[in-house]
């Protein structure tokens, strides 16, 4: 996740009361017939934080079992089961799909991949790179990302500019947008919690490489976007600002863009 995206929905959630221990660990889980407390180590040193239930995220595990006891397929190191982009397994003839293959465990991965084996099953050649897609986090706001971070983008290239809301000068506090249908009354009353948004830019080739967004409304615009981004040509950002927005929300990348499409020289926003 881009660095600032994370910042953005830290930040808002402490907005919201929630307390965050970052950099600790659970020790112990206290109580007799039910839990009482919690003890952690913190980096200020240990805690004993009183609490009325704890919800252990424990993460996913495969259930392979039933499978690799008829067909034993490769594995890799967390336990799923291996395949290639067509979908298929170590063993000629034989496929796999949907949570058999790790993460994203999510049912869009596992209708594409399925899609894909059946297609190949059929003899129609058919690919799913599913670790390229675009991605999501569920937190109080819609966390929608695709393409690379800020950081990413630098690493891989020379020149890269941002476009981006609130801009880095700005407080989120400081402006309404951006705003969206969910958001309107946050806009006129709580500004810090519209939202925010940035657009990464490879500058010498002018290519859209990133974009990123938190708030309300713009999650299902990233299937496009990042088709755009992803194809062989990808977008520039003079393309996608030539584009005409139909509504406010996701198209904020297409006023951003439009904003900076002009310049010989990109500069970031």
């Amino acid at each position: 996740m881009d660095d600032d995206l994370r910042r953005f929905v830290v930040d808002g959630m402490r907005l919201r009361d929630v307390g965050l221990l970052e950099h600790s660990t659970v020790t112990r889980i206290t109580g007799e017939h039910r839990v009482e407390a919690v003890e952690v180590t913190t980096l200020d040193g240990p805690r004993r934080i009183e609490a009325d239930f704890v919800l252990l995220a424990t993460g996913e595990q495969p259930n392979v079992e039933p499978f690799i006891d008829a067909l034993p397929v490769a594995r890799d190191a967390d336990g799923f089961v291996t395949v290639d982009s067509r979908m298929r397994t170590s063993i000629p003839h034989v496929y796999a799909a949907g949570d058999l293959l790790g993460p994203p465990l999510e049912m869009f991965k596992s209708r594409r991949s399925g899609t894909t084996a059946a297609r190949n099953i059929m003899g129609t050649d058919s690919e799913f790179h599913y670790a390229d897609i675009p991605d999501f986090l569920h937190t109080t706001y819609e966390v929608t990302w695709a393409g690379l971070s800020e950081r990413e983008a630098r690493a891989a290239f020379d020149d890269v500019v941002t476009i981006q809301v609130p801009p880095p000068e700005l407080a989120p506090g400081e402006t309404p947008l951006p705003m969206a249908e969910g958001s309107m009354i946050y806009g006129f009353t709580l500004p810090e919690r519209t939202g925010f948004q940035k657009c990464v830019v490879d500058a010498r080739s002018r290519r859209v490489v990133g974009v990123h967004h938190v708030g309300y409304g713009a999650k299902d615009a990233f299937q496009y976007l990042h088709y755009l981004i992803s194809r062989p040509g990808g977008i520039t950002v003079d393309e996608l600002g030539d584009m005409n927005e139909l509504y406010i929300s996701p198209d904020y990348f297409i006023g951003y863009a439009r904003l900076r499409s002009g310049q010989a020289e990109l500069t970031s926003m």
